[in-house]
């Protein structure tokens, strides 16, 4: 299912969730792009200037269990992927949409994520796993909010909708937040930028 529906598009842009896209003013540009991506629970509500507000895809595995269900979901949204279906369902109804919900394809992508080299003891996240998909299938890709060697800086917001009052400083638990090794996704995401023609990156 994951290649026949990333197969439908020649080119995507894939929008990430790190803070680095905070106050970058970036939206109207990423609203330009022809097919945008977007993941889980990243709000487009209140950050249309940083984020843009168009998506095409959005991979949501536990989208469900969200409290801020409505701020991510657009009525351009062509195709939903998520678990619980039957909630989003409602929510679709109730909101007059008209996207596509699919059952969250776990272990199809977790064929592409096998792909991936990463330490054993965690996982590499969503976003690089459907960048990976990109790249297997020649997809033209563009890339906003995912932090790189070259990019990184540790004053950075976690997420692009950190609170004001949030610590800055989440680096220090670099490698422990949400069972991900953020050190070695950046070093992953750096070396596809360099090998791969079709992937670049703007942030």
């Amino acid at each position: 299912m994951i290649k026949e529906l990333f197969s439908k598009y020649d080119e995507l842009c894939i929008v990430g969730s790190a803070g680095i896209l905070r106050g970058k003013g970036l939206g109207e540009q990423i609203d330009k792009e022809k097919n945008i991506v977007r993941f889980n629970a990243a709000p487009i509500k209140g950050h249309e200037k940083d984020v843009g507000s168009r998506q095409t895809i959005r991979s949501a595995k536990l989208l469900a269990k969200s409290n801020c269900i409505e701020d991510c979901l657009t009525h351009d949204l062509e195709y939903l992927l998520v678990k619980h279906t039957t909630v989003l369902e409602n929510y679709k109804r109730n909101l007059k949409m008209n996207f596509d919900i699919m059952e969250y394809p776990h272990d199809k992508l977790m064929e592409y994520r096998d792909m991936i080299e990463y330490p054993s003891w965690g996982g590499p996240e969503i976003g690089l796993v459907i960048i990976k998909v990109c790249i297997e299938l020649g997809i033209k890709t563009k890339l906003y909010g995912f932090n790189t060697e070259e990019n990184y800086n540790k004053d950075d917001y976690f997420h692009y909708w950190g609170k004001d009052n949030e610590t800055k400083n989440w680096h220090m638990a670099d490698r422990l937040i949400s069972g991900h090794d953020w050190v070695y996704s950046r070093r992953i995401l750096s070396k596809w930028l360099k090998e791969c023609p079709n992937l670049t990156s703007v942030t």
